[in-house]
């Protein structure tokens, strides 16, 4: 038997493909954006706004290597949530603290008094020094441990961070909401200058991670005293303002994920937008040269389809390409509202939520069969419907799990209820019952189809999407062929 296929790629998903991102925020930002962006209501200036910002991106690949790498040697997948918590929390050190630094210090002035005047005491003196000081790392011991606990694990991670945004200051970025990325506003001095101090903070409190060590410098002069006390000055200064920090470094990153498009894949555009804030005009997509970005991309096959206000109904026999057609619409539709490009020739789209009814499966641990599941699937689609809001919709072979009769009935009802000028969608289907019932009763209904060649030894896919309906079935063809029949 000779099956042509299209070899898929390493890839699981398109946000495994597309995420560089080697730090936590910046992979939950871009993971974020594709599960969010299209419920959000993003406005078109925005999602113009971002991809300038893309386009800057994909003409420095050298900059995101640079900066990928950096990452990547920095460890930064640990979220440093005890730092966010102590900059959005922390204080000054209290005037007793800052006291007992001026003593410890002090204290080390009758060493050198006790040389002169008392030269038989000096080395008393010395170790009186030791004890009075350690015994003062005593007494602040549970003051200064928030400001201790907010630098464990942190040197190496804000140590990259201070490398990433040196990275990205010398980027020579032009486009300004890369510039506000990176540079912030006016009001503050930039995520550089507030890292660069909050680098030497942590630097010195490196020094005590030893704890045998850290005892010592502590018995020598006040070293948990002047962390904390440096810790609490660059949290009253710079604090409020790291959250805001990192944030902008996530989006930074989301948006380089969203580069990826045009600088991994062959064939990719910027998509264009509907100009209108109406939900009836944003029910569309019309796409040129579609491919699936998880395919291939020396054998994909690209296709066209659009759908404007209406439903389209894709027919074809097993394995002929409707399930990939479908999702790659959704992929394209839901990388097109990260700002980023698409993998085709031109797309141009409304602002639309994107809601599907594929790869169902049953759970034995919650009682949920296929079809329960399916309908659980539908139902939240068509609850969504009477929302007045612009859908998407994608339904691979609806109501699969049940017999033909209830099958064609429910499809019918459902293809009603999200016959609405705000929803467009997709649907793939075996059931020519129901076909031929929709086009005696629905006039918003378009019919595309796949087919294939037979041959002596195999089937071959052409991978093709034609206007029309297709009555093909293989089948009996493909159990025959594995020995079944």
């Amino acid at each position: 038997m000779t099956i042509v296929q299209i070899s898929i790629c390493s890839a699981k998903s398109p946000y495994s493909l597309f995420n560089v991102s080697e730090t936590s925020f910046g992979r939950k930002r871009f993971a974020e954006n594709l599960l969010n962006n299209h419920t959000s209501g993003i406005t078109t200036g925005s999602l113009i706004a971002k991809q300038k910002a893309v386009e800057e991106l994909c003409s420095k690949p050298e900059i995101l290597m640079d900066y990928q790498a950096t990452a990547r040697v920095g460890k930064m997948t640990k979220d440093p949530k005890v730092l966010l918590d102590f900059a959005s929390e922390g204080t000054k050190t209290k005037a007793a603290a800052n006291v007992l630094i001026i003593i410890g210090f002090a204290l080390w002035i009758s060493v050198p008094v006790a040389l002169i005047v008392f030269p038989d005491y000096a080395a008393a003196m010395v170790i009186s020094c030791l004890i009075l000081n350690f015994i003062i790392w005593l007494i602040g011991r549970a003051f200064n441990e928030t400001y201790i606990k907010a630098c464990e694990g942190m040197p190496n991670q804000v140590r990259t961070m201070l490398k990433l945004y040196s990275i990205l200051e010398n980027a020579g970025f032009e486009n300004e909401l890369n510039k506000s990325l990176v540079k912030g506003d006016d009001k503050s001095k930039g995520a550089y200058d507030s890292l660069k101090e909050l680098n030497s903070v942590l630097r010195l409190a490196g020094l005590r991670s030893q704890p045998l060590f850290a005892l010592i410098l502590n018995a020598v002069f006040p070293l948990d005293y002047i962390i904390s006390n440096r810790m609490g000055n660059w949290a009253v200064k710079y604090g409020k303002e790291l959250p805001a920090y990192i944030d902008k470094l996530a989006d930074l990153e989301a948006l380089m994920c969203a580069a990826q498009t045009g600088l991994v894949l062959p064939l990719s555009s910027f998509p264009e937008f509907v100009e209108s804030d109406k939900a009836e005009d944003n029910a569309f997509f019309e796409g040129s040269d579609l491919a699936h970005p998880l395919l291939s991309h020396e054998s994909v096959v690209s296709n066209s389809v659009t759908i404007d206000k209406d439903i389209a109904i894709i027919t074809g026999s097993n394995m002929s390409g409707k399930t990939t057609m479908i999702r790659t619409v959704g992929v394209c539709t839901i990388l097109a509202m990260t700002g980023g490009l698409v993998p085709a020739s031109a797309l141009k789209l409304g602002r639309m939520r994107v809601m599907s009814s594929m790869r169902i499966v049953d759970s034995i641990e919650e009682n949920m069969s296929t079809f329960k599941a399916e309908l659980i699937r539908i139902s939240g689609i068509v609850k969504a419907a009477g929302e007045n809001k612009p859908l998407l919709f994608l339904i691979d072979e609806i109501f699969r799990g049940t017999n033909s009769d209830d099958r064609t009935e429910g499809a019918l009802t459902v293809l009603k209820k999200l016959s609405m000028p705000y929803i467009c969608g997709l649907m793939t289907t075996h059931d020519y019952a129901m076909i031929d019932k929709t086009t005696e009763e629905f006039k918003n209904i378009r019919y595309y189809h796949f087919s294939e060649t037979y041959t002596d030894t195999g089937i071959t896919f052409d991978y093709k999407l034609t206007s029309g309906i297709s009555r093909q079935s293989n089948a009996k063809y493909l159990m025959k062929l594995v020995g079944i029949g």
